[in-house]
């Protein structure tokens, strides 16, 4: 799903040391590319302040509100524009692999 943070401090963590990646603070959103590019991510996400709150917006939501309005090749653009993803990311589609230069 989707998340909106509302109130609090969150952590991205890296899942193999348990790391600090970033930091998320009120109105961030995390969630977006994996849900969007129908992916798992990689990463953990934890509250570092003594309360927080966040509004989860499903998968299930997303993909039927957006069925047949976003083309998916698009979204990858975006996704590898904005660097949400690398271009070593080895698509689905046969013959769809691009590549780091």
């Amino acid at each position: 799903g989707i998340y909106i943070i509302i109130d609090g401090i969150y952590s991205t963590m890296d899942p193999g040391g348990g790391v600090a990646l970033s930091y998320m603070t009120p109105y961030d959103v995390f969630g977006e590319v994996s849900t969007l590019m129908k992916v798992s991510n990689d990463f953990q996400v934890r509250c570092e302040s003594n309360t927080g709150s966040l509004i989860k917006i499903p998968y299930q939501t997303v993909h039927s509100s957006i069925s047949g309005k976003i083309l998916e090749s698009k979204m990858r653009l975006w996704c590898i524009k904005r660097a949400y993803i690398h271009t070593s990311y080895l698509f689905d589609e046969p013959g769809m692999v691009l590549s780091v230069m």
